[in-house]
């Protein structure tokens, strides 16, 4: 099975288009890209007419919900499995979850904006439950509307406790890309901060400048940024399908004590330490090409 190709899930299968190039792309390992999903009588998969024998989800399912090929049940290994993405993009219940297995998240509201913001020093972040790329994401010192902006519509508010950045900063947040190794550990990748003098929404497509954390950050920042990210990680997957789980998008945000505050997980991470290595090819390149193939080299392992 595993001399066929892994089928790509994107919202487009002309990858010559000029908007369409994804790192993905410089694999070695045999891929399609497509959405176009066909399931034969023999149960098995094809993707853009040609079989594969197993999926990554790269779909962009919240813009584009009426299209999603995983409407529909598939017969071979999804990654990363539907239930847990969907999981992640739900801030709220993401947050229940993980709180209780212990990990430490700034506080969530959905309801009671006014008292939540009194026992907070009238400072906390607005957020769209289900949102993205930091868009609706606003700090606020009086109760939001109860629906923000999101990449999908509307959604509804969460408020969350205002983790207070160190002297000198808007804000400091952490992407920490996580993947998973052939015999189910996990690997931490380069740290990379993400960090602004201006704006308190820490994220790249608002203008914050990437960085490798180790220019900004102490070891035992980073050792703690990866002892929290792996625990995060072995708690999603002990979820149904969690075995199928290849690499997570794992955000932080820096408080004043330069300590690490875990707020988000995503299952489409982008970027895969591009800008670092288009900054610093002689440095970054081995390890870049590594990120790429590493989720490929998993499935095509686990499915022998």
């Amino acid at each position: 099975m595993t001399n066929l190709p892994i089928g790509i899930l994107v919202s487009t299968h002309h990858p010559t288009r000029k908007n369409a190039h994804r790192p993905m792309m410089m694999s070695t390992s045999p891929l399609i890209f497509g959405s176009k999903l066909y399931i034969d009588s023999r149960q098995r998969v094809f993707l853009e007419n040609q079989q594969v024998f197993a999926l990554y989800d790269r779909f962009p399912f919240q813009k584009m919900k009426e299209q999603y090929p995983l409407n529909i049940d598939v017969p071979i290994p999804v990654a990363n499995p539907k239930n847990i993405a969907l999981l992640c993009k739900d801030k709220w219940n993401l947050q229940q979850y993980l709180t209780q297995k212990g990990i430490a998240m700034p506080h969530i509201t959905r309801t009671s904006f006014a008292s939540f913001l009194n026992q907070n020093d009238s400072c906390a972040i607005a957020k769209p439950r289900f949102g993205s790329y930091g868009v609706g994401v606003a700090v606020v010192d009086k109760p939001p509307p109860s629906t923000l902006p999101s990449v999908c519509g509307e959604d509804e508010t969460l408020l969350q406790q205002w983790i207070k950045p160190p002297k000198d900063w808007a804000g400091i947040s952490i992407r920490q890309l996580i993947q998973r190794d052939t015999d189910y550990s996990w690997i931490p990748r380069t740290t990379v901060v993400r960090c602004s003098k201006t704006d308190p929404v820490v994220n790249v497509t608002r203008g914050a400048k990437a960085i490798p954390a180790k220019e900004l950050l102490l070891s035992k920042t980073i050792q703690n940024i990866h002892k929290q990210s792996v625990k995060a990680a072995q708690y999603l997957a002990e979820l149904p399908n969690g075995e199928w789980i290849v690499e997570l998008g794992i955000d932080f945000v820096i408080d004043a004590h330069w300590n690490p505050w875990l707020i988000e997980i995503n299952t489409q991470p982008k970027g895969k330490l591009k800008s670092l290595y288009k900054s610093h090819p002689e440095i970054y390149e081995e390890e870049f090409m590594n990120i790429i193939e590493q989720p490929f080299q998993c499935l095509k392992t686990w499915c022998q």
